[in-house]
């Protein structure tokens, strides 16, 4: 914890977890264990509960002020004097969601005082009420963190992730935070004369049943809260994010098995059944372990806050290979895919019985090994190799932008091996062994955007060299996009009719004459017609205003020099550039697309291709087809691959 932030927000959230699962431990296990009782032991004892209560409050109070305050620092430029100068902590306060919850659980944590004051050591809660209401008091405090992390993000179902977030704060608070509180009661229990061995063991049956809806919550939750913000499997395994969270739960995992330790053997050993003694003083010996386990996962709590989450992190793949989409294709592998699968299961299970079962140890051990031998050959049907950047998605957006300066890198880089179309047919490529790939065929499809970013950055062997010191990474996603966006100008070209492939579409902005700026995502809904007009459109786009469509929008890309038409429009020369693939030529006046509503690029036309656009009634029915047919999509890029816009 070198980051005094990352510091203070562990140790915020350590104590905030200890004060609400101090509440609901008393709610819910010590107060229905000790009521009754009125001895100047359980009196003892209850003011221990409540130093636990002031003790987490002081902390929790102090390293949230410290937390706002280093946060402001970091805001200020690491400059204190900017911190007071400027009043910096003042409008984190006031102007932003973080500074609204800080005073919401300042406020929470001064109610929650008085409910401390308010609980007698000698009787307990003085009411049903007191006790409900702090605990409900102090899981808003601890939910209200939620807000604090990655789950106070925007979207469409940021209400869910922070429900989720909230929930699987409260679970933790409640089981992480109870334990100390446990630990103090079971040694109440130890240190009596004689042991008081049915107090120990109503008290661990109760927060057994605790723990056991804190690990169900955690794991519900856990999964929603992945699904935010892993998202995949290479950014649990190839992120920091990712690895620490995966340190997270194993230790979660360690604390479950102690805890099914506690519930299933030694709790039993308090009834009478074997050395109570010695049961007991394992059971408060392992709650200190777990209270050990607990404070290093809300450290790792605090840190996984302050990172960015793995699912807006490019995941660097730890493998030497990768499942094969190709493998679910074909009947046959698929079934035999299955059957490695239970063969694995059975296996492993098999391995499992024999750990535990002393009677058939040796020949369950050895089956589950065969089984698993059996399956090592079988993993090349099911996988294929893999790189670093394999699941690396393009940050570029597919934009139109980006096509056009990945073109003139590759007329700068690659033509004189790969051909001016990427055919494979350059100047020198006689001379290569192996010869240059055609970058239109089909296997172009057939890899995640990460592939040629590693193949560009480090070159593939004796058949390419690195491009990794003379093209930057923007560069290395430019070459990229134009690689996609010329594959699919080949097959674009091939098709006359709507009933062809549907390929994305380079992203770009449009003015309007209202003033308004679209982009292309926002011009879903409506069939597209993209114009790319010149000086000899003039008539073109009179007949088009004129025949204009409902569920339709025409877009109108034209010279700088040109002028103003009636529809929205574009000057952007890479817009021109990008597109210019499509028709195979520079000489893209007159050329017309068609994009469907849901933002695919269907069908290209110009003067002399058939069918004619140029009679209204042949237009309406390319957009009639449009709209009522979807298009086949080209085939999808490899696991991982980032599918531009769609």
């Amino acid at each position: 914890m070198s980051d005094p932030l990352v510091a203070a927000r562990a140790i915020h959230f350590a104590s905030t977890a200890m004060l609400a699962g101090l509440f609901l431990f008393m709610r819910l296990v010590g107060e229905p264990v000790l009521r009754g009782r009125s001895d100047g032991a359980i009196t003892t004892l209850r003011s221990r509960f409540l130093v636990i209560g002031w003790s987490s409050l002081a902390v929790s109070f102090s390293s949230g002020a410290a937390w706002l305050a280093l946060l402001g620092f970091n805001l200020g430029g690491h400059s204190w004097t900017a911190l007071i100068a400027e009043n910096i902590s003042w409008t984190l306060l006031t102007e932003t969601r973080f500074g609204n919850d800080w005073i919401i659980r300042l406020g929470l944590a001064a109610v929650l005082a008085i409910c401390l004051l308010r609980f007698d050591p000698g009787r307990g809660w003085r009411s049903h009420w007191q006790a409900l209401a702090s605990v409900l008091l102090s899981a808003c405090m601890m939910g209200s963190l939620a807000w604090a992390g990655h789950g106070g993000g925007t979207g469409d179902l940021v209400g869910l992730q922070v429900g989720a977030d909230a929930l699987h704060l409260i679970a933790a608070a409640a089981w992480i935070g109870g334990l100390p509180a446990l630990v103090l009661l079971l040694a109440f229990a130890y240190r009596t004369n004689p042991p008081s061995f049915a107090l120990a063991a109503e008290a661990t049956s109760r927060f057994s049943r605790l723990g056991l809806v804190s690990v169900c919550t955690l794991l519900a939750t856990g999964i929603v809260n992945g699904v935010f913000l892993v998202g995949s499997v290479p950014g649990l395994v190839g992120t920091a994010y990712g690895r620490l969270l995966l340190t997270k739960i194993a230790l979660f995992a360690a604390m479950a098995s102690i805890a099914i330790i506690n519930r299933f053997h030694l709790l039993p050993r308090l009834s009478g059944r074997g050395d109570a003694v010695a049961a007991l003083g394992k059971l408060e010996r392992n709650a200190l372990i777990e209270i050990g386990l607990g404070l290093v996962i809300l450290i790792i709590v605090g840190a996984l806050g302050t990172m960015p989450p793995a699912a807006h992190a490019q995941a660097s793949w730890p493998f030497p290979v990768r499942p094969s989409p190709d493998a679910l294709l074909d009947p046959a592998q698929r079934l035999e895919l299955a059957g490695a699968i239970a063969a694995a299961v059975i296996g492993i299970v098999a391995i499992l019985a024999g750990i535990y079962a002393k009677r058939w140890r040796w020949p369950l051990l050895a089956a589950g090994t065969v089984l698993l031998v059996w399956i090592g050959p079988r993993l090349n049907l099911f996988t294929e190799q893999a790189y670093p950047t394999s699941f690396y998605v393009s940050p570029t957006g597919y934009s139109a932008q980006s096509i056009a300066t990945g073109r003139k890198l590759f007329a700068e880089k690659c033509v004189s091996c790969h051909g001016p179309e990427g055919r494979g047919d350059g100047p020198a490529a006689k001379d290569l062994r192996p010869p240059p790939d055609d970058l239109t065929a089909e296997h172009i499809y057939g890899h995640s955007d990460g592939d040629p970013f590693w193949w560009i950055t480090n070159g593939m062997g004796e058949a390419m060299p690195p491009f990794g010191a003379v093209l930057d990474e923007t560069a290395r996603w430019n070459v990229i996009d134009f690689l996609h966006a010329n594959a699919d100008a080949r097959r674009l070209s091939e098709v006359a009719d709507t009933t062809g492939v549907a390929l994305p579409l380079p992203e770009f902005s449009v003015e309007c004459r209202d003033g308004s700026s679209l982009s292309t995502d926002q011009l879903r809904g409506n069939v597209v017609h993209l114009v790319f007009a010149g000086p000899a459109s003039a008539a073109r786009l009179r007949r088009l205003a004129s025949a204009k469509a409902d569920g339709e929008t025409t877009i109108v890309v034209r010279p700088e020099a040109s002028e103003p038409t009636a529809f929205c429009e574009t000057r952007d020369p890479d817009v021109i550039a990008a597109f210019a693939l499509y028709r195979g030529t520079d000489a893209i006046d007159g050329t017309e697309f068609l994009v469907d509503a849901s933002g695919w690029l269907r069908s290209m036309w110009f003067p002399g291709r058939r069918p004619d656009w140029e009679k209204p009634e042949t237009l309406a029915g390319q957009i009639a087809a449009v709209r009522r047919m979807p298009g086949r999509p080209r085939p999808s890029a490899g696991a991982g691959a980032h599918v531009h816009a769609h």
